[in-house]
């Protein structure tokens, strides 16, 4: 683009090149020496022991707010009762780092932490897994050497009805109504049989896929809303 000739737009021109200049430097500046950071560019979290504090505080908050609406839904596994979730204890940080970097850090990881024990990120992971369930399980090689190819497609039909279901559900369920525990040892047990029966392992797996279809039905976000917690 041809610069203009005019004094005054050439003179507005060079203003704003000097502070696209200036904030570009700041910017490297901030990324070498985050705390020397003028105010308005730091989103760093705080480095105080107090924000370490209050960051443990609100994940152990976040943490029973999501077990007490989890333990107001009915059960896939028998609707007469509502979901067991287990008791929080109060607890205190682990100790404290000295130093402001690893403080700041702290804050960041417990902050992540929590992010990640949302429903919907946890169902989200889960959701992923059971659609390529052949794919990224690290048992699939050995499970593949013990079925055959008519019990690997009812063992991926029976992932793939998992996976259709809500993040939501899913999330409640493998974590909350013991799911999680129950795909692993039916694969584990398929991928290494040491007598168990293969059949009885892939007839749980369907078993699941049923209940897990069932519990949409029950809390998922048709049935109870959209839980963001």
């Amino acid at each position: 683009m041809a610069r203009p000739t005019d004094p005054e737009k050439l003179a507005a021109l060079r203003a704003r090149q000097a502070a696209n200049s200036a904030r570009y430097r700041a910017r490297k500046a901030a990324e070498r020496n985050p705390e020397a950071a003028p105010g308005p560019r730091l989103r760093a979290a705080p480095a105080t022991e107090a924000a370490v504090v209050r960051a443990h505080e609100a994940r152990a908050a976040a943490r029973a707010k999501r077990n007490e609406v989890v333990a107001g839904l009915t059960s896939a596994r028998n609707p007469a009762v509502k979901i067991h979730t287990p008791r929080e204890f109060p607890s205190a940080p682990a100790a404290i780092p000295d130093t402001a970097a690893k403080r700041r850090q702290r804050v960041k990881v417990i902050r992540a932490n929590m992010d990640a024990q949302k429903l919907t990120n946890i169902g989200r992971r889960r959701k992923a897994e059971l659609a390529d369930i052949m794919g990224t399980d690290p048992r699939a090689d050995a499970i593949r050497a013990n079925l055959s190819s008519d019990q690997i497609a009812r063992l991926q039909t029976a992932a793939g009805r998992m996976s259709s279901v809500s993040q939501q559900t899913l999330a409640i369920y493998f974590q909350y109504e013991g799911g999680e525990g129950e795909l692993q040892s039916a694969l584990t047990q398929m991928a290494y049989p040491r007598g168990s029966d293969i059949e009885d392992m892939l007839g749980r797996i369907e078993s699941m896929a049923d209940l897990v279809e069932q519990a949409e039905t029950l809390y998922g976000p048709k049935a109870v809303g959209r839980l963001r917690i």
